[in-house]
């Protein structure tokens, strides 16, 4: 009995038509998820490029919006400027005592206006500074003569990169994605060149606010990555229909191909070796021209033709 189902197995071709099956859908379908995960990646790679131009961009635009309305300190300034400059005989005592690093009644009333102005909140800054550039100072640095914050008067050390700024008369604003640490701005720190020497100043300084935008950057951060996910989301249910898709169609293609290819001609052959084995040497054994199994389809009709000639000459002896 045993014998019996084992042979029934060897001449039934489902068991290879269906391993031949599983390895071409296991095959494709490992090809789809190859391409998938290209074409993610290249995908993500190509959105983080993108996003962090498009964030490069947006924090120009609020550097750029922060340094336009930074010039609304002007007429303050020149004000200020005007009044100190009324009394000459007292304008030169102040400056011997600038000199020597001490703090003129001047310097007290306009930093105790500018705190003012910062504590009302104008334009979230942080500090406002006037700044005398060392090409005009005995000393070789930058200075603070100015501030809403007091302590930062003489003491502050001013960054060569905002002092060289302030010569050049180029430069607008300068952004510190680090922060500006000496300042207590932890992230996202910006610099704004408000006035430069004459330009509603005294003749000899600027105007520097300060100021972070990082609840900005924040924003910034939070809207690109939300449009990231949307897009993503976007992206991976589309590539997802699509590559379903063109798995069905070349599942079925391949199997199309495979069953005329290669599993109907195999079918074919095991029939008609199961009917040589039941003694049915009658059997036709059709040859498929310019098929894979050409060659053994004829050498097997030829066998079938060759068993039955020797067995009609043996019963006719």
């Amino acid at each position: 009995m045993s014998q019996e189902s084992s042979l029934n197995d060897s001449r039934s071709p489902k068991s290879g038509r269906s391993r031949i099956r599983v390895l071409i859908t296991a095959l494709t379908l490992a090809v789809f998820l190859v391409f998938g995960a290209v074409a993610f990646l290249l995908l993500f790679g190509s959105q983080n490029r993108m996003a962090s131009k498009s964030k490069d961009e947006l924090i120009q635009i609020v550097c750029e919006d922060n340094a336009s309305s930074a010039r609304s300190l002007i007429p303050f300034l020149q004000e200020s400027y005007n009044q100190a400059k009324t009394d000459d005989a007292a304008y030169q005592r102040d400056l011997q005592k600038i000199l020597a690093h001490e703090l003129t009644d001047i310097q007290r009333a306009s930093d105790a206006q500018l705190k003012q102005l910062v504590d009302e909140g104008l334009m979230n800054l942080k500090y406002i500074l006037v700044i005398i550039p060392p090409v005009a100072m005995v000393t070789t640095g930058a200075e603070v003569l100015v501030s809403n914050d007091e302590s930062l008067v003489y003491n502050w050390e001013v960054p060569e990169e905002l002092s060289d700024a302030i010569v050049e008369g180029d430069t607008q604003y300068i952004y510190k994605k680090g922060g500006i640490p000496s300042l207590g701005i932890e992230k996202d720190g910006l610099y704004i060149i408000a006035a430069r020497p004459g330009a509603g100043t005294p003749e000899l300084v600027s105007a520097v606010a300060v100021t972070s935008i990082e609840d900005r950057v924040a924003q910034i951060d939070a809207f690109l990555n939300t449009e990231q996910k949307n897009s993503r989301l976007i992206f991976s249910l589309v590539m997802l229909g699509c590559l379903l898709v063109l798995f069905l169609i070349t599942f079925v293609i391949l199997s199309r191909l495979i069953r005329n290819r290669i599993s109907k001609p195999i079918d074919d052959l095991t029939e008609a070796a199961a009917d040589v084995m039941d003694g049915k040497l009658d059997v036709n054994v059709a040859v498929h021209g310019g098929g894979d199994f050409e060659v053994l389809e004829q050498a097997f009709k030829e066998m079938v033709g060759s068993v039955r000639m020797m067995i009609e000459r043996s019963i006719g002896e």
